[in-house]
């Protein structure tokens, strides 16, 4: 292999390339119209090349992320890649002075952080530009792994601690299922695969009491909501009604000091409609009787074959911050099982919620789930690098992701990461006309 190789910005072309990189690692793969969606239609991205636009400065730039390409011979293009996503933040910074950084800040995380075993030397590299981008108030990742941390704190980025980054929260949901999976996995050493598969029709069978019996235990056992009466009602949600009501509740959010991901009805209306996870994501809302918000929570649901259960996880959870404590605790349960339901409805095993902080809206009441800790090989420590924003506001900022950020799986981009987990995706599924450019 000849040891040469550059670093450059991601152009629209090189789709093709970093798919099979991303293939070579086993790693989630977005089609064409899930990179449009990605980076065209971001309204956080368009946002910054609007600002470029209008001042015409090097400043502000927005790139779709950075690549490794191999210089020498050899059938592989590119052999590193970093994807670079941009998200829109409101920081309500209750520090007096001419520190405030109070108003709208751009944020940027890195995706898909991947170099070909025979290149890591030049990983390293590959970070760089990321922390060195123009036109943002800070970097971060909340899917840094043990072998990457290193990499993060070369560059000065900080570890953001919160018990919620190590932690994974889990709610029983399709018991029949869970039985009949636990049966056949007990069984599999006793009867082999090909008895095993006969017996399937019979092992249904016997898991239906079982399931049913677990149902009625679940109280007992755990990693179920609590039951507290709700005056209101809890609806699936469809694109079309993601509107004011989300923007009042919103306003309420900003209301308190914090930074604050851009939760508009417009930019959920955006996220809704990712095309490489059509019929997965679900909008719960819990409507009042005066028809507005008490919360809401989204959920992404997988069924596909890979070695995990079919499950659903649970990407946000936000309640009214007014409520009083009884209406809000009942409005959190009201929601976890309206959520709960939906794992029964769909065959999903578990509702599984991780890399909430204890600071988000989850934790505020009881929320009946079974806490699990997760294994140091699988955590994801989330890195932050503040990189002076306009007039050097950065106390506010500080402050803000020190201490209490209501960090959910959102921000970042394990939402980005979650398409077909770990599948192909086809390109076919939306194609899109190549763009030599961007």
């Amino acid at each position: 292999m000849a040891d040469k190789a550059t670093i450059r910005p991601v152009a629209w072309a090189d789709y093709p390339a970093i798919q099979a990189l991303l293939r070579q690692a086993r790693w989630p793969q977005r089609s064409l119209a899930g990179w449009d969606w990605v980076w065209q239609q971001n309204p956080a991205r368009q946002a910054l090349l609007a600002q470029h636009e209008a001042t015409e400065s090097d400043t502000v730039t927005a790139p779709l992320g950075w690549v490794i390409v191999n210089e020498g011979d050899g059938d592989k293009p590119i052999v590193g890649y970093l994807g670079n996503i941009q998200q829109q933040f409101y920081l309500h910074d209750p520090t007096p002075g001419p520190t405030n950084a109070t108003g709208w800040h751009t944020l940027a995380t890195c995706t898909s952080y991947y170099v070909d075993p025979a290149w890591r030397a030049k990983s390293i590299g590959l970070m760089r530009p990321f922390f060195l981008q123009k036109g943002i108030s800070a970097a971060f990742s909340t899917t840094a792994n043990a072998h990457s941390a290193t990499v993060y704190e070369l560059y000065k980025a900080q570890a953001l601690h919160d018990p919620g980054y190590r932690q994974t929260v889990l709610w029983l949901g399709d018991e029949t299922r869970l039985c009949r999976k636990g049966l056949r996995k007990s069984l599999l050493p006793l009867l082999g695969a090909t008895l095993l598969e006969r017996c399937r029709p019979l092992i249904a069978q016997i898991a239906k009491p079982l399931g049913y019996a677990l149902r009625l235990l679940r109280p007992l056992l755990g990693a179920t909501p609590p039951r507290l009466a709700y005056g209101g009602d809890v609806k699936l949600c469809a694109i079309t009604e993601v509107d004011s009501r989300f923007d009042s509740l919103w306003q309420k959010m900003i209301a308190r000091p914090g930074l604050w991901l851009d939760r508009r009805a417009a930019t959920w209306r955006w996220r809704l409609q990712d095309p490489d996870q059509q019929g997965q994501l679900a909008l719960y809302a819990a409507i009042n009787q005066q028809n507005q918000l008490d919360g809401y929570l989204v959920l992404a649901r997988y069924t596909c074959k890979t070695n995990l259960q079919p499950r659903a996880y649970l990407l946000d959870f936000v309640l009214d911050p007014t409520l009083p404590t009884n209406m809000g605790a009942a409005t959190s349960a009201a929601l976890l099982h309206a959520a709960v339901a939906d794992c029964r409805q769909h065959s999903l095993v578990v509702l599984e919620a991780q890399r909430f902080s204890h600071a988000s809206d989850l934790f505020r009441y009881p929320h009946g789930g079974y806490l699990r800790s997760m294994a140091q090989t699988h955590t994801s420590s989330h890195y932050l690098r503040l990189l002076k924003p306009a007039g050097n506001a950065t106390t506010g900022l500080q402050a803000a992701t020190s201490h209490g950020w209501s960090i959910t799986a959102i921000e970042g981009d394990f939402w980005y990461g979650l398409t077909a987990f770990g599948q192909e995706v086809s390109p076919s599924v939306a194609p899109l006309e190549m763009r030599s450019g961007d």
